[in-house]
């Protein structure tokens, strides 16, 4: 059975919307990565989690990019652009790149969107999950340092509803100094069960030897 022209047509073009907004994803965030990868700055996310994964990121940029085409990757992705957009509807800046030097370190960090009040400034940081971590608060604090801000608020947004959350803690620059000595891989037990950089780890394959 062969399709009408008009269904062809509209076909294609539906197939051509969806690559339109896979291609975009994939590119601007492949930007962002060569951005945060060429680079000795320390990046805020990268600090709040494995050590050996934000290593491991700069030398395997094809993982990245297979990433960035994972459903539930681009899923959050567009939950970012969708929000973003109405904060700009309110005055709030997003986006927001900020560095601060501590010892012999640079902290580099991007939050999603700041907005100034009467009682202050405040961030805004997007998480597509149903609750928050200690890796999400950490970095919150993090972000409360390096923006010098009153609170951050995570956006937690999932299909069921979004929760904001007042993270109000501000790291001092000896704590930050201390994490950076600290970071370990991984900094948390669960990281390394859905990692995507898990078949070019060393660290985990040492550690599977030990039963890990």
């Amino acid at each position: 059975m062969t399709l009408s022209l008009g269904r062809v047509i509209k076909r294609m073009l539906a197939e051509e919307i969806v690559k339109l907004v896979e291609n975009h994803i994939v590119t601007r965030n492949l930007k962002l990565y060569d951005e945060l990868t060429n680079s000795n700055k320390i990046f805020v996310k990268d600090l709040c989690y494995c050590k050996r994964k934000a290593e491991l990121r700069k030398k395997y940029r094809s993982i990245e990019m297979e990433v960035l085409k994972k459903p539930a990757v681009q899923f959050g992705i567009l939950i970012h652009y969708a929000l973003e957009h109405i904060f700009k509807d309110y005055n709030f800046e997003t986006e927001v790149k900020g560095e601060k030097q501590v010892g012999d370190y640079v902290i580099s960090g991007r939050i999603d969107a700041l907005v100034v009040t009467k009682d202050g400034k405040h961030g805004v940081e997007i998480k597509s999950s149903s609750h928050i971590n200690d890796a999400i608060k950490m970095q919150a604090k993090i972000y409360n340092w390096l923006f010098d801000l009153n609170s951050t608020i995570v956006l937690l947004v999932n299909e069921k509803k979004i929760i904001g959350v007042n993270i109000y803690q501000k790291y001092k620059d000896e704590t930050i100094l201390k994490m950076i000595r600290n970071w370990k891989s991984p900094m948390w037990s669960y990281e390394c069960k859905n990692c995507e950089y898990l078949m070019v780890c060393d660290i985990i394959k040492q550690k599977s030897l030990l039963n890990f």
